[in-house]
């Protein structure tokens, strides 16, 4: 499935509790909570463009969701273009690692907070 999203700011914020009391002042609700895990295999080097494609395997509380593939290297506008696979077989992680290399894994936990107007992700993370 070919899809679009915009990009987001990312930032690294040592320690999310105030986020979480400015969040909880204007009334927004954690409704959600997962525990994501981010492999991201080695694909070969694309000599226009080095480093810009991934292949990311999303692993959701335990289990095998989703397999993303996008091309970094976009005309520099907001919106990134990738194709997305739902997967259930616990193996496929496996297989892409022999098949491909790991280059790095991503720990997550990810707080939903709904508010009246606006819906984010807040994100734990370990991993680069």
């Amino acid at each position: 499935m070919h899809m679009q999203v915009v990009r987001c700011i990312k930032a690294f914020c040592p320690d999310f509790q105030p986020i979480r009391q400015i969040l909880t002042g204007i009334g927004a609700t954690c409704i959600e909570q997962k525990k994501q895990i981010d492999y991201f295999f080695l694909l070969p080097i694309r000599t226009d463009a080095p480093g810009s494609r991934r292949l990311k395997l999303r692993v959701e509380n335990d289990q095998p969701r989703w397999i993303y593939y996008y091309d970094r290297n976009q005309d520099g506008s907001s919106l990134v273009t990738f194709q997305r696979s739902e997967v259930h077989d616990p193996i496929i992680k496996d297989i892409l690692a022999a098949a491909l290399g790991v280059e790095t894994v991503v720990h997550k936990q990810r707080d939903l907070q709904l508010g009246s107007t606006a819906r984010g992700w807040t994100n734990l993370r370990d991993g680069t």
